[in-house]
């Protein structure tokens, strides 16, 4: 159980305009109890492969970086199908990350989705991630959270930060890509 204060680094994309949007903006908000710490900012492919990357580069530049007790996502994918590892993001960064939805992820849609826009073997890459992770998923009061071990062990409290943490990182990157923010995570 993470303690009261702890840090949660949270991840969101902006949208994805038209097919050619080749970057995408992801921000980083460092938050503590209500309180915005510090914001990142950085790029990623829309559709690409380096979220991991991208992330575990942001999280350990950071002068934050000790600090963190837990990195949050919007999902396994950002900016389209990018898709995060969350083992490599682990190993790179230290720190453990957990995946919140509204609603459960819907496997056999994202396994079409992938099928769909990529190559036979890229896909084959991509649902690798998915599938040989074990990603443990668990309703914790209005959401779902995955993570590679338990989410339960977090405590409410804290998965309760993480979404507000998250949802201010989802407006900042909203905001700075379309002019106004608006929605929710």
């Amino acid at each position: 159980m993470l303690k009261r204060g702890s840090r949660v680094a949270a991840f969101a994309t902006g949208p994805i305009r038209g097919a050619n949007t080749r970057k995408i903006i992801l921000v980083c908000v460092v938050g503590r109890d209500g309180i915005i710490e510090g914001v990142l900012s950085d790029f990623v492919s829309g559709g690409g492969d380096d979220a991991t990357k991208v992330i575990a580069r942001m999280v350990n530049r950071s002068r934050l970086k000790e600090q963190i007790s837990i990195l949050a996502t919007n999902g396994i994918a950002l900016a389209g199908l990018n898709l995060i590892d969350p083992e490599k993001v682990e190993t790179k960064t230290g720190k453990r990350l957990i995946m919140i939805t509204r609603k459960r992820p819907n496997q056999k849609m994202m396994d079409k989705a992938i099928r769909t826009v990529y190559g036979t073997e890229e896909a084959r890459e991509r649902l690798r991630i998915i599938h040989d992770k074990r990603l443990s998923i668990r309703k914790i009061e209005d959401f779902f959270v995955g993570g590679l071990s338990d989410p339960t062990d977090i405590g409410s409290g804290m998965i309760g930060r993480a979404v507000d943490t998250l949802r201010i990182a989802h407006l900042i990157a909203r905001g700075i890509s379309t002019g106004e923010s608006k929605g929710r995570i």
